[in-house]
């Protein structure tokens, strides 16, 4: 055998073991059969819940769950890949459930759902992410309390790097965290100028550098 035909050679035992190894490890990680022989109940739950999480499995395997908790876990990862609102509905617990609608609400841009959440904490968030993805002060003016409005003009300040939104909020301490974040994704410590209080716009001149 030539010295060219033992390098051919040792080249295409190469690929094979490295396409065998490939092979191997996608069977033993996607084996859910796996998790079935597993005794303890909630250690076999968290088992399905893993192989949601990395994308494999269907709703039928989140069925198979008896820990609610964990169940709820697996059909809110389910309805997240499948971007599927009726999939939040199997969600047995309230707060989860909402959670859900507020995680699918973001990823449609869709504040109609956020609408079909009745935890009024859950919707402001599900308000707010919408809002500061969008940079869309409108959607601030939904929300009813005025921490949560006010939350939302912050937010969306420091992502549209906008000083002047800070100046609708009403909360001198609320307005001054505004000019601080403001200063800081810009990096322009003139800002922390409009700073009265003296530990706050310390805080800003360190933070804008």
């Amino acid at each position: 055998m030539t010295k060219t035909q033992k390098i051919l050679l040792i080249t295409v035992t190469i690929i094979l073991v490295l396409v065998l190894a490939r092979i191997f490890s996608f069977w033993y990680f996607t084996d859910i059969s796996r998790c079935d022989k597993i005794q303890n109940v909630e250690k076999r739950d968290n088992c399905y819940l893993r192989f949601i999480a990395d994308g494999y499995g269907d709703l039928l395997l989140c069925d198979k769950i008896h820990t609610l908790e964990i169940k709820d876990e697996c059909y809110i990862a389910m309805a997240l890949r499948e971007e599927s609102l009726s999939v939040c509905e199997k969600v047995g617990n309230l707060q989860n459930k909402e959670r859900c609608y507020s995680e699918i609400a973001q990823i449609k841009q869709d504040l109609s759902i956020c609408d079909k959440i009745e935890d009024s904490e859950t919707k402001e968030f599900c308000y707010i992410n919408i809002a500061v993805s969008q940079k869309n002060l409108s959607i601030c003016d939904k929300i009813e309390t005025m921490a949560g409005k006010e939350d939302c003009y912050v937010y969306i300040a420091a992502e549209a790097k906008d000083v002047s939104i800070c100046e609708k909020i009403q909360t001198p301490e609320e307005k001054e965290r505004c000019f601080i974040n403001v200063a800081t994704e810009k990096r322009d410590s003139s800002i922390c100028d409009k700073i009265l209080n003296k530990e706050l716009k310390d805080e800003c001149y360190t933070q804008s550098r």
